[in-house]
């Protein structure tokens, strides 16, 4: 279903520019700003990340009536996806590699921040997001780049999804700081 949501909105983005052309909005204009891309990655980035970091913490340590966890911080996620795409619209100006090493650096937070909250959806939320942005930024990308980033998802999918299944049930109701308990769920006694 989320795939299915994603190609809807590239879908829908790529008629958008079929029907309304180069015409701009007033949103737009905002947006395509140089000062307020440069000004606002870092901090889009950052504060998007202690939402992230705030989530983490809140579905962990904090429960309400009936045992669901808080999580209103993880409706912020979108501001850490919209420092994601004002960082590949500012790599897409200049391929600075600064900021290519930024996305990768961000991408791999992104990455153990999953790990950590057993939600591997936020992992290929990510990697759609940068596979869209490289479209339609029209970044130009070498195979070197392409099969590393696929290995990477192989492995994913291969050896972190499985973790993150088994972790799900077990450990749901630790915290982030409590020792995992030291009984051994394999043993067959």
């Amino acid at each position: 279903i989320v795939l299915i949501g994603f190609f809807c909105i590239c879908l829908a983005g790529i008629l958008s520019q079929i029907v309304i052309g180069d015409k701009s909005s007033r949103l737009n204009k905002i947006f395509e700003n140089k000062n307020f891309i440069n000004n606002g990655i870092i901090p889009f980035l950052i504060l998007g990340f202690i939402f992230r970091f705030l989530h983490l913490y809140s579905t962990n340590e904090v429960y309400v009536e009936g045992g669901e966890a808080f999580g209103g911080f993880g409706t912020f996620k979108f501001i850490l996806i919209f420092g994601f795409i004002l960082l590949y619209k500012k790599y897409s100006e200049n391929m600075d590699d600064f900021y290519g090493k930024i996305i990768i650096f961000c991408s791999f937070l992104v990455v153990i921040l999953a790990i950590i909250t057993n939600t591997k959806k936020d992992i290929f939320d990510f990697v759609f997001l940068s596979g869209f942005c490289i479209y339609f930024f029209k970044i130009k990308i070498n195979f070197k780049l392409v099969s590393f980033v696929g290995l990477i998802v192989i492995l994913v999918v291969m050896f972190l999804s499985p973790v993150i299944h088994l972790m799900r049930d077990d450990y749901n109701k630790e915290t982030i700081g409590e020792p995992l308990p030291d009984d051994n769920h394999f043993d067959n006694d």
